[in-house]
């Protein structure tokens, strides 16, 4: 039916049936055949509830079905803290472009800056993973 997806009993004695479930308060599918719910903008389906995409992530095309769909950016890098997903924004001047969560590993560094604005300073980010990136800091006043 109409809200419901359908999804497999792993509980059901070994048998394993597939079974309707009702989608979570928030979300649509578009019929009983469906095997995952639609979520809001930027969310995705999983583990039978919609999450959000890390913060100031997006969802380029939504419905996002996945977390990997979920996209940080641009001058931003994915960070994984425990299980948490974010999108760091990278230090003055570093660049990026924009990226999806949880897949690619060249997504948790920034590119270093190699030319600043006007008053400031190119200087080396030793904090930075031990990456050692450029980057650009104010000049002192």
């Amino acid at each position: 039916a109409e809200n419901q997806y359908l999804t497999l009993d792993d509980d059901n004695g070994g048998s394993n049936q597939n079974y309707c479930e009702a989608c979570p308060a928030g979300s649509t599918s578009s019929d009983g055949s469906s095997t995952t719910c639609t979520c809001g903008g930027t969310q995705y389906f999983e583990d039978n509830e919609c999450k959000d995409c890390p913060s100031t992530s997006t969802c380029p095309s939504p419905p996002c079905s996945a977390l990997t769909e979920c996209t940080c950016p641009a001058n931003h890098y994915v960070e994984k803290d425990g299980s948490s997903w974010s999108c760091t924004a990278c230090k003055t001047g570093q660049t990026k472009d924009a990226s999806n969560v949880g897949t690619d590993q060249a997504a948790t560094t920034c590119n270093a800056a190699t030319s600043c604005a006007e008053n400031q300073y190119l200087t080396l980010d030793d904090d930075n993973g031990g990456s050692n990136q450029n980057y650009c800091e104010a000049c002192p006043a």
